[in-house]
């Protein structure tokens, strides 16, 4: 395969590219979804490709091709560039990416349980099977529950030199499921993703989590008060903080957003180019993105343009840091990339994105926060979120959530709602939990024409936001 990828970049070369990358995938993707007990859709994909991706003066070109060939690769390479030529005569924007080292890697991640060697029966019967637990308890009503695994073969090259080839084996799963009790109803949805084997999904130990889950919200149905009104603390649980972390920081510092790119299919920034320093939150905040967290729904060391992954210090004590960067907008800047092009699959365009993105952790025990209130709401996870298109104006609605007086949990809340703007969010942060946790929450995160949804995880702490409106 390496030939071939070589042959793409110097036919792109040879047509008048002044750089070219190519890439090798291939995809084995097998999916279960079922509503209750009723199998709704099952499929199985193997795709194998090359994308190539290449400069031309002021214009880039892409081309993709299914099951490629020399001779498929190398008309459509020809005729592409040569379209790019005349794009490039005619667009005023100089483009360009940002200097790179060139990396030579290999890399894998471990099985204990090899994906390939569970069978479709056993795969599909676990989700079944989690359904029928679910549904012995009498307050669950109904359920739809997917379960998704991957393995990606991958080679890159690029005309600088690098030339890497990873394994990656991940397992994805998605539920949704409704509770009734009491005269009322609530549901619960999440997403989980990770990198590794079979292990992966026993370690999220479903059937015992999910159980509580749905005892814990009937008792909030059963028991729970309306959400009291006025001014208030609130401490939020791992899963807020993640969606905190997710919406109002990591696609707000999305160069490619920051800098117009976005605006019309995902919305814009509050951030500009010039706030590098600008205060955001409160001494007590730091937040990560990194995609070197092993077994991690966004693991991998190398990103979709050859360039090695480090963590991002997105915020630092309460100031802006840095950041996400691909290489095109990292030249813009004056930059270096640091490697958050990623891609959803080999037939789409590398875009910024987040991978895994959280609060790093202080010193206060989540106990001792809830005693440093005297009246407020505990928000350990929420049932739905919103936030403008600027990433600025936020509200997150809680699900289990119950009510703090004088420094103790007493009762269930319903569903009460955080809804503040993005730097209030941040700056009423006045202490910070000592155990971060991606937990139960990872999103498909979508962006861009076509849709791309890609694997990240989010959270952090429990974290203490004093004086919020609700």
């Amino acid at each position: 395969m390496e030939d071939l990828l070589k042959f793409a970049i110097n036919t792109a070369q040879d047509a008048g590219a002044n750089w070219a990358e190519a890439r090798y995938a291939s995809e084995d993707v097998t999916a279960f979804y079922y509503d209750n007990d009723i199998p709704v859709s099952s499929y199985y994909t193997n795709d194998k490709s090359i994308f190539v991706r290449f400069i031309t003066g002021n214009s880039m070109g892409t081309v993709f091709v299914s099951e490629p060939t020399k001779d498929k690769l190398g008309i459509m390479i020809k005729k592409q560039v040569k379209i790019s030529k005349a794009a490039s005569r005619i667009n005023q924007e100089i483009f360009k990416f940002s200097d790179e080292k060139a990396h030579q890697k290999k890399y894998s991640v471990k099985e204990k349980t090899k994906l390939n060697s569970i069978s479709d029966e056993e795969k599909s019967k676990t989700v079944l099977n989690l359904h029928k637990t679910l549904s012995k308890l009498d307050s669950f009503d109904s359920s739809s529950i997917g379960l998704t695994t991957k393995f990606t073969d991958k080679h890159y090259l690029n005309s600088d030199g690098s030339n890497i080839i990873s394994k990656i084996p991940e397992i994805n799963m998605n539920y949704f499921f409704t509770v009734k009790s009491n005269g009322k109803i609530t549901q619960r949805m999440n997403y989980l993703a990770g990198k590794g084997g079979w292990e992966t999904l026993k370690n999220w130990n479903l059937t015992k989590n999910l159980t509580s889950e749905v005892k814990n919200l009937t008792n909030v149905l059963n028991k729970g008060v309306p959400a009291p009104k006025g001014i208030m603390d609130f401490v939020v649980g791992h899963e807020v903080t993640g969606i905190m972390v997710h919406e109002s920081v990591g696609h707000p510092y999305e160069a490619d957003r920051i800098m117009g790119r976005e605006s019309a299919q995902a919305g814009e920034s509050f951030v500009k180019t010039d706030m590098i320093g600008r205060r955001v939150g409160s001494d007590y905040v730091n937040i990560v993105d990194t995609p070197l967290t092993s077994n991690s729904a966004a693991y991998y060391l190398y990103d979709e343009e050859g360039v090695k992954a480090r963590d991002k210090i997105l915020m630092k004590n309460g100031l802006i840091n840095e950041f996400l960067h691909d290489r095109n907008s990292a030249s813009k800047m004056g930059l270096s990339s640091n490697a958050s092009s990623r891609i959803s699959d080999n037939s789409k365009e590398p875009l910024i994105r987040m991978s895994n993105t959280y609060v790093l952790p202080g010193k206060a025990s989540e106990a001792s926060l809830i005693k440093d209130v005297k009246k407020g709401i505990y928000m350990k996870n929420f049932m739905e979120w919103n936030i403008d298109d600027t990433r600025y104006n936020f509200k997150a609605k809680g699900n289990e959530s119950y009510l703090i007086e004088n420094g103790e949990i007493t009762k269930p809340v319903l569903f009460p709602t955080l809804e503040v703007d993005t730097f209030k969010m941040w700056s009423s942060v006045d202490g910070v939990g000592n155990k971060a946790s991606f937990g139960m929450v990872g999103g498909p995160c979508g962006k861009g024409e076509p849709m791309q949804g890609v694997p990240t995880s989010m959270g952090g702490p429990s974290l203490l936001l004093r004086g919020i409106k609700i």
